[in-house]
């Protein structure tokens, strides 16, 4: 009871409007067309129709709005993902490009002595306190002997303390021992 009371009014004007519909539907199937009431019914019905044709076509066009925006959404989120392993393949690539420095300046080394080098990567490190060691990935088979020195871009960085077939530890030169 509440509820007609308080939109009394409204409901009065929606029923006032279905009602005016339903005789213009009527008097433009059956009237006459010469017919005065057809004119007042089409009058009176035009404003209706157009704020009706009006809020459909914004209803509709909200919602192929919102439709592209997921579309779009779900698109930013296949080209954010995209980009992530573009970015990782750039950090791939980039870290190749330092090492290949890197490599460049220990051959380069190579070219102003007489001395023969062996590159080597370095494939651990000793986490002994006191102790300053990393393993090296060379040994006696690529022709490393212990006490041998051990040279990187800056300069020398250490020598040969422990060598194995294929593995060697190195003692790093800033170590106390």
């Amino acid at each position: 009871m509440f509820f007609f009371k308080k939109y009394k009014t409204i409901i009065t004007i929606v029923l006032f409007l279905i009602t005016s519909l339903v005789m213009a539907s009527y008097y433009l199937k059956y009237g006459t067309e010469k017919s005065f009431i057809r004119k007042i019914v089409l009058e009176a019905v035009t404003p209706v129709q157009q704020v009706a044709v009006v809020s459909i076509r914004s209803v509709k066009d909200a919602w192929l709005r919102y439709m592209l925006l997921v579309g779009l959404e779900e698109e930013n989120r296949k080209l954010k993902k995209q980009i992530d392993e573009l970015n990782a393949t750039i950090l791939s690539y980039r870290e190749g490009y330092q090492e290949a420095q890197r490599l460049k300046q220990l051959l380069s080394i190579t070219e102003n002595s007489n001395d023969r080098f062996i590159a080597a990567r370095v494939i651990g490190r000793e986490q002994a306190a006191l102790s300053r060691t990393v393993l090296i990935d060379k040994g006696l088979s690529d022709g490393l002997k212990k006490g041998m020195p051990v040279i990187a871009p800056p300069g020398l960085i250490g020598r040969l303390v422990d060598v194995s077939w294929t593995v060697s530890r190195v003692l790093l030169f800033h170590d106390e021992n």
